[in-house]
């Protein structure tokens, strides 16, 4: 059985690296770490274990973490399928904000992706948290949607259309 330890770094988490018992053990980490993106996601703790816990265990979906001290400094949720090739969650602790953790994230979710211009979606409300990201990545804007995921709410996606 494979053993997480890391103190310091990058952590990949697929179904590649690790055994089942360890996915579910790991997304439990991660949620508890994202939970404040329910405010923005209606049934986040559903979708994640639906489809991103789901996703992981048959190999559609993966964790990127990058620990500082032991501790979780910042996580993207990665979705890889032949049709789409997406960002789903970018989130950093307060902590490690403005200090290049998100775009770190987004590079390394970029080169596992493989790709320049994987799909993103962002909420109107957390718009300003990524748009000098965006902007750095040369990331071309998509479209507006109303109401995808909260009433009265936008939702904004990049190089591409949402599914």
């Amino acid at each position: 059985m494979k053993k997480f330890s890391v103190d310091f770094g990058t952590l990949i988490v697929s179904n590649d690296s690790a055994e089942a018992e360890q996915l579910l053990c790991m997304s439990k980490v991660v949620l508890e770490n994202i939970r404040h993106l329910e405010k923005s996601y209606p049934n986040f703790q559903y979708w994640f274990e639906s489809q991103v816990v789901r996703g992981i265990l048959g190999g559609s979906r993966s964790f990127v973490i990058e620990l500082r001290d032991g501790k979780m400094a910042g996580v993207a949720i990665l979705k890889d399928t032949p049709e789409e090739k997406k960002i789903c969650t970018i989130s950093v602790c307060d902590e490690f904000k403005s200090k290049g953790m998100g775009v770190r994230l987004f590079e390394k979710s970029m080169r596992l992706l493989d790709t320049d211009k994987p799909l993103a979606s962002v909420s109107e409300s957390r718009l300003p948290e990524f748009e000098k990201i965006f902007e750095y990545l040369d990331y071309d804007y998509s479209a507006e949607y109303h109401g995808l995921y909260l009433p009265q709410r936008k939702e904004f996606s990049f190089n591409g259309l949402l599914q």
